[in-house]
């Protein structure tokens, strides 16, 4: 078996509160901890090839939130909002892309580069949802195609660029870095968050990555 980029673009955000058979709220499952888990289970064979990439595929969303460990699980807001469940996942998929590359940097595994990027407001099935029926209607006729959302994204995948293969854990949009949070932003998280994120999933998912810092220790 050959894989040399893996595309993590699932995504949902739900009416109402639900969870997985595992008991994991859905939003999260999806998108911090399907990125955790399938990335990390993939690993072995991506480390093969010469060089490989992994696409997360976040969303501008996430700017306006900072990562609460705490309530990964969004168990302790008096009202569910899927949107922000949405927007908290999507900021941790960001995180954990920095993460997975410094992992990768310190235990000899370069050969393996990690991007996350944000398509920009795109006309999917996502948006037309219940959760974002006033999202749809306020950018009606301003929203991206589905083909200009994925554009970054394919390149990011693809494209022949040696500094895609030597600088990772980057956060693009139309093809260029941008920055992770707002200025002056109130969503910067310390490294014990980071931290924090990164031993959670471990236990939610049961499952340790290679190259978490315990295994990097022994």
């Amino acid at each position: 078996m050959r894989l040399t980029t893996l595309v993590n673009n699932a995504g949902v955000v739900p009416e109402t509160r639900m969870e997985t058979k595992d008991g994991n709220e859905v939003s999260m499952a999806t998108m911090a901890g399907g990125t955790f888990l399938l990335t990390s289970l993939l690993l072995p064979v991506l480390r093969k090839e010469k060089k490989a990439r992994v696409v997360n595929v976040s969303s501008a969303g996430m700017y306006t939130t900072k990562l609460n460990v705490a309530n990964i699980q969004c168990d302790q807001d008096s009202t569910y909002d899927g949107v922000f469940a949405y927007a908290h996942a999507k900021r941790a998929q960001v995180i954990l892309t920095e993460m997975f590359q410094k992992k990768c940097n310190s235990s000899l595994s370069s050969n393996v580069t990690f991007h996350s990027m944000h398509p920009g407001w795109s006309d999917t099935p996502g948006v037309r949802g219940k959760s974002m029926e006033w999202f749809n209607s306020k950018l009606e006729g301003n929203l991206r195609s589905g083909e200009q959302g994925a554009d970054t994204i394919l390149w990011l995948a693809v494209a022949e660029d040696e500094q895609l293969d030597k600088d990772g854990g980057q956060f693009w949009f139309d093809r260029a870095v941008v920055r992770q949070h707002m200025t002056w932003a109130w969503t910067k998280e310390k490294e014990g968050e980071r931290e924090a994120l990164w031993e959670r999933l471990c236990v939610l998912f049961q499952h340790v990555p290679e190259l978490s810092l315990n295994s990097v220790r022994k």
